[in-house]
């Protein structure tokens, strides 16, 4: 029983670890749109419907990366918008010490060190906290291959 206990609590961390990570795609999406647009100041439109930029290049090719990183980025983050959903469903359930726990260490990035002076604890205190609230993390979490 302690064995799958251990496993849960592995896919638990996992499971809010890649919360970060799918935050950190859609900063770096965010700038990869920025450098896009950036490349291509003042675009016209001639009088065949063709955009263009300043040296009269066809700007169809960066019209259509323009949409596909903006379709991306509106996947991404509707997608961290209904993991923060079930998670922050899920953290009101808890202890407010494991939950705030949880909230600073896995949705704003605080590192351990931070989060135990934020709370007035000393850092293996709030590791003593953090493993109870993953105890009483109670999220159906589906296994990714």
């Amino acid at each position: 029983m302690e064995q799958t206990q251990v496993k849960d609590t592995r896919k638990i961390k996992k499971y809010l670890k890649s919360l970060q990570s799918l935050q950190a795609e859609i900063s770096d999406t965010e700038q990869q749109l920025a450098q896009l647009r950036q490349s291509r100041m003042h675009p016209s439109v001639r009088s065949d419907g063709e955009v263009r930029d300043k040296s009269c290049k066809d700007l169809s090719g960066y019209a259509a990366a323009v949409a596909d990183l903006e379709q991306t980025l509106l996947c991404y983050r509707y997608r961290r918008m209904v993991e923060l959903k079930r998670v922050m469903q899920t953290i009101e359930k808890m202890d407010s010490k494991e939950a705030q726990v949880i909230r600073l260490h896995y949705l704003r990035g605080m590192n351990w060190q931070r989060v135990a002076d934020r709370m007035g604890f000393s850092e293996s205190h709030i590791h003593r906290i953090h493993a109870k609230a993953l105890q009483h993390f109670d999220l159906d979490i589906e296994e990714e291959d």
